[in-house]
């Protein structure tokens, strides 16, 4: 039986620590490789409902965003609308956003922390059934704008097909035989797809083929 051994001690770093900074003293990564004008348009609405309470994460030597450029166009949007936020703090009228200042050794290794925390994003995937129930209450899906999810979001999940439907299809000699046409938006049809395909193979039909 192979044994395992220790690693070695690592070096105590400096607690992180959470500072206040005016917004003309942050600069975005303009090399930042992710397309977040949607996605901060999202997240505006999302912040304003429930606060500012992440801070964004800066190297000291450039003051450049590796983590929470979305989160910073996002505030932008909303401080041009003439929003003030919880968790901004404006002083004098101008606002100064939470931010944790890294010693990163080089740029290298700061790009290397931007990508792995943006990366590490995509690597988690949601538990539909703890999902449903915590979205089921009442008073959830009357703020369901805080959460980020939609009704349309709720009904998905909760979407079954029509079993009577499925029973009364006839069968042929060369099985079952059918075409099911659902008519949908272009941007909800990999989606709808997806959710088709899984229910197919988890109901134990052959041959089924969506498209």
């Amino acid at each position: 039986m192979a044994s395992l051994k220790s690693a070695p001690a690592s070096t105590p770093s400096a607690p992180l620590s959470i500072t206040y900074l005016a917004r003309s003293a942050i600069n975005f990564w303009k090399e930042n490789p992710r397309r977040n004008d949607k996605a901060a348009r999202e997240v505006a609405e999302l912040i304003e409902k429930n606060g500012f309470k992440s801070p964004i994460n800066l190297w000291k030597k450039d003051m450049v965003v590796y983590k929470g450029n979305t989160s910073l166009k996002a505030l932008d949007l909303l401080h041009a609308a003439g929003k003030k936020i919880r968790g901004i703090d404006y002083k004098n009228g101008v606002p100064h956003i939470p931010v944790i200042l890294h010693d990163f050794a080089d740029k290298e290794a700061a790009v290397k922390y931007g990508l792995a925390d943006n990366k590490a994003s995509e690597f988690a995937e949601w538990d539909d059934d703890i999902l449903a129930g915590l979205l089921a209450s009442k008073s959830m899906r009357n703020d369901l704008a805080a959460t980020g999810f939609t009704e349309k979001d709720v009904a998905n999940l909760n979407w079954e097909p029509d079993q009577t439907r499925l029973k009364n299809i006839k069968e042929t000699d060369e099985g079952m035989l059918a075409k099911i046409v659902i008519h949908c938006k272009p941007e909800d049809k990999e989606q709808i797809s997806a959710l088709l395909s899984e229910w197919a193979e988890g109901s134990g039909f052959e041959g089924v083929i969506v498209k």
